[in-house]
């Protein structure tokens, strides 16, 4: 139960990017997950490009098909990809600080992960 309701807050309490990338509600199409396995490009830009892609097909998952671990973990993930460690520490306190602090701590457990790294593994992640 407690699961439950992490997963329904967490999808109401994504920051406003985060919630551009879950807003619609349909399954990845086959051609997306086409584009998220692999691209005709080699080189630095590969995984920049893969991550975009990748970012841009999730925003056809229903977040509701998600455990709340996946979405923390696809959070933790681009937040890492597109900020960086974490390096807020705070904790937050009031109506939403269950949802809250576990986004917090999903991000964080992350440690010092480079970018290119977190976007490999966000890929990975939005693949399965």
């Amino acid at each position: 139960a407690l699961a439950e309701g992490v997963n329904a807050r967490v999808s109401f309490a994504l920051s406003d990017k985060a919630q551009q990338i879950f807003a619609a509600d349909a399954e990845i199409t086959p051609s997306a997950r086409r584009v998220i396995r692999g691209s005709p490009r080699h080189g630095p830009d590969r995984a920049v490009s893969d991550f975009q892609a990748a970012a841009a097909a999730i925003r056809g998952v229903n977040q509701a098909t998600l455990s709340p671990e996946t979405l923390l973990r696809i959070y933790a993930l681009f937040k890492q990809a597109t900020e960086g460690t974490c390096e807020d520490d705070s904790v937050v306190q009031g109506e939403n600080a269950l949802v809250e602090n576990a986004k917090k701590n999903a991000w964080r457990s992350l440690g010092s992960m480079d970018r290119e790294t977190a976007q490999r593994m966000f890929v990975g992640v939005v693949d399965q």
